[in-house]
Protein backbone atom coordinates (compact mmCIF):
# COMPACT_ATOMS: atom_id res chain seq x y z
CA UNK A 1 0.00 0.00 0.00
CA UNK A 2 1.35 3.52 -0.76
CA UNK A 3 1.35 6.38 1.37
CA UNK A 4 1.84 9.98 1.11
CA UNK A 5 3.19 11.73 4.18
CA UNK A 6 3.12 15.59 4.51
CA UNK A 7 5.45 17.76 6.79
CA UNK A 8 3.39 19.20 9.47
CA UNK A 9 4.26 22.44 11.07
CA UNK A 10 3.24 24.84 13.48
CA UNK A 11 1.89 28.38 12.05
CA UNK A 12 3.58 31.21 14.77
CA UNK A 13 0.94 34.07 13.61
CA UNK A 14 -2.38 31.34 14.58
CA UNK A 15 -1.20 28.43 16.27
CA UNK A 16 -2.10 25.62 14.36
CA UNK A 17 -1.15 22.66 13.22
CA UNK A 18 -0.74 23.36 9.13
CA UNK A 19 0.21 20.61 6.36
CA UNK A 20 2.78 21.71 3.94
CA UNK A 21 1.05 20.35 0.99
CA UNK A 22 3.08 21.48 -1.53
CA UNK A 23 4.60 18.35 -3.24
CA UNK A 24 0.87 17.21 -3.61
CA UNK A 25 -0.72 20.85 -4.88
CA UNK A 26 1.93 20.28 -7.66
CA UNK A 27 -0.41 17.96 -9.53
CA UNK A 28 -3.52 19.60 -8.13
CA UNK A 29 -5.49 21.54 -11.33
CA UNK A 30 -6.31 25.03 -10.08
CA UNK A 31 -10.07 25.29 -9.26
CA UNK A 32 -11.72 28.69 -9.66
CA UNK A 33 -13.88 29.83 -7.55
CA UNK A 34 -16.78 32.86 -7.09
CA UNK A 35 -16.97 34.72 -3.74
CA UNK A 36 -19.08 37.00 -2.54
CA UNK A 37 -17.79 40.46 -1.35
CA UNK A 38 -18.63 42.86 0.85
CA UNK A 39 -19.50 45.45 -1.32
CA UNK A 40 -22.49 43.46 -2.52
CA UNK A 41 -23.78 43.65 1.37
CA UNK A 42 -25.46 47.63 0.90
CA UNK A 43 -28.09 45.29 -1.38
CA UNK A 44 -29.97 43.88 1.63
CA UNK A 45 -28.51 45.92 4.55
CA UNK A 46 -31.59 48.11 5.39
CA UNK A 47 -31.68 50.98 7.87
CA UNK A 48 -31.79 50.19 11.69
CA UNK A 49 -30.94 46.30 10.23
CA UNK A 50 -28.92 44.06 12.62
CA UNK A 51 -26.71 41.84 11.01
CA UNK A 52 -24.25 38.73 11.77
CA UNK A 53 -21.41 36.42 11.03
CA UNK A 54 -21.11 33.08 11.04
CA UNK A 55 -18.07 30.87 11.42
CA UNK A 56 -17.99 27.09 10.29
CA UNK A 57 -14.71 26.72 13.14
CA UNK A 58 -12.99 23.98 11.89
CA UNK A 59 -14.59 23.37 8.71
CA UNK A 60 -12.10 22.15 6.41
CA UNK A 61 -10.31 20.27 8.64
CA UNK A 62 -13.37 18.42 10.43
CA UNK A 63 -16.58 18.51 7.46
CA UNK A 64 -15.73 17.21 4.51
CA UNK A 65 -14.87 13.31 4.82
CA UNK A 66 -12.84 11.56 2.80
CA UNK A 67 -13.26 7.93 1.49
CA UNK A 68 -11.10 5.53 2.94
CA UNK A 69 -8.46 5.41 -0.17
CA UNK A 70 -8.62 9.09 -0.62
CA UNK A 71 -7.23 9.18 3.42
CA UNK A 72 -4.37 7.01 2.37
CA UNK A 73 -2.30 10.08 0.94
CA UNK A 74 -3.44 12.74 3.47
CA UNK A 75 -1.41 11.46 6.01
CA UNK A 76 1.59 12.34 8.81
CA UNK A 77 4.56 9.89 10.24
CA UNK A 78 4.98 9.79 14.13
CA UNK A 79 7.96 7.74 15.40
CA UNK A 80 7.68 5.39 12.84
CA UNK A 81 3.70 5.28 13.07
CA UNK A 82 1.44 6.27 10.02
CA UNK A 83 -1.39 7.89 10.57
CA UNK A 84 -4.66 9.48 8.09
CA UNK A 85 -6.48 12.38 8.09
CA UNK A 86 -10.22 11.18 7.55
CA UNK A 87 -11.20 14.75 6.45
CA UNK A 88 -9.66 17.42 3.55
CA UNK A 89 -6.69 19.16 4.75
CA UNK A 90 -6.41 23.24 4.64
CA UNK A 91 -2.97 23.33 2.92
CA UNK A 92 -4.32 21.16 -0.28
CA UNK A 93 -4.94 23.21 -3.10
CA UNK A 94 -8.93 21.44 -3.92
CA UNK A 95 -9.92 22.37 -0.08
CA UNK A 96 -10.74 25.77 -0.58
CA UNK A 97 -12.49 24.98 -3.81
CA UNK A 98 -14.69 22.12 -2.36
CA UNK A 99 -15.70 23.10 0.81
CA UNK A 100 -16.99 27.08 -0.54
CA UNK A 101 -18.58 24.73 -2.96
CA UNK A 102 -20.52 22.80 -0.55
CA UNK A 103 -21.01 24.89 1.93
CA UNK A 104 -22.52 27.47 -1.43
CA UNK A 105 -25.31 24.68 -1.55
CA UNK A 106 -26.59 25.43 1.66
CA UNK A 107 -26.07 29.46 1.61
CA UNK A 108 -28.11 29.14 -1.08
CA UNK A 109 -30.97 26.78 -0.21
CA UNK A 110 -31.01 29.94 2.94
CA UNK A 111 -31.37 32.28 0.20
CA UNK A 112 -34.27 30.75 -0.95
CA UNK A 113 -36.09 31.20 2.09
CA UNK A 114 -36.02 35.14 1.54
CA UNK A 115 -32.67 35.25 4.41
CA UNK A 116 -29.91 37.16 2.96
CA UNK A 117 -26.98 35.47 3.59
CA UNK A 118 -23.52 35.88 1.69
CA UNK A 119 -20.33 33.31 2.00
CA UNK A 120 -16.75 34.08 1.95
CA UNK A 121 -14.73 30.69 2.26
CA UNK A 122 -15.96 29.56 5.98
CA UNK A 123 -17.75 32.46 6.93
CA UNK A 124 -21.19 33.84 6.37
CA UNK A 125 -22.79 37.31 6.54
CA UNK A 126 -26.38 37.25 7.59
CA UNK A 127 -29.08 39.61 6.94
CA UNK A 128 -32.31 40.34 8.29
CA UNK A 129 -35.17 38.72 7.86
CA UNK A 130 -37.48 40.02 5.04
CA UNK A 131 -40.78 39.54 6.50
CA UNK A 132 -43.26 42.31 7.41
CA UNK A 133 -42.57 43.53 11.00
CA UNK A 134 -46.53 42.82 11.86
CA UNK A 135 -46.26 38.72 12.04
CA UNK A 136 -50.40 36.77 11.61
CA UNK A 137 -48.76 34.35 14.33
CA UNK A 138 -47.85 36.63 16.80
CA UNK A 139 -49.83 39.12 18.70
CA UNK A 140 -46.85 41.71 19.16
CA UNK A 141 -45.20 43.13 16.22
CA UNK A 142 -41.37 41.92 16.24
CA UNK A 143 -39.02 44.23 16.77
CA UNK A 144 -35.63 44.15 14.39
CA UNK A 145 -32.99 42.58 16.57
CA UNK A 146 -36.12 39.61 16.69
CA UNK A 147 -36.60 39.48 13.20
CA UNK A 148 -32.16 39.64 12.94
CA UNK A 149 -32.35 36.98 15.95
CA UNK A 150 -34.64 34.71 13.81
CA UNK A 151 -32.72 34.59 10.62
CA UNK A 152 -29.58 33.61 12.80
CA UNK A 153 -31.60 30.65 14.28
CA UNK A 154 -33.00 29.71 10.88
CA UNK A 155 -28.93 30.02 8.79
CA UNK A 156 -27.60 27.94 11.66
CA UNK A 157 -30.43 25.68 11.78
CA UNK A 158 -29.33 24.53 8.03
CA UNK A 159 -25.96 25.32 8.37
CA UNK A 160 -24.34 23.34 10.92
Amino acid sequence: MIHLVMPSTIETSMPRMCHDERFRNLWIKDLPLALDYISDHPRYVGKSHFQTTLDDKSGYDDDVALSEDSAMVFGLDWQGLYFVFRTIRFGWNASLFLYHTIGLTATSFVRSLSLPCSQYFDDRHVGQLSVSRKSLLSPYPWSNFEIAEAAVFICAAFLF
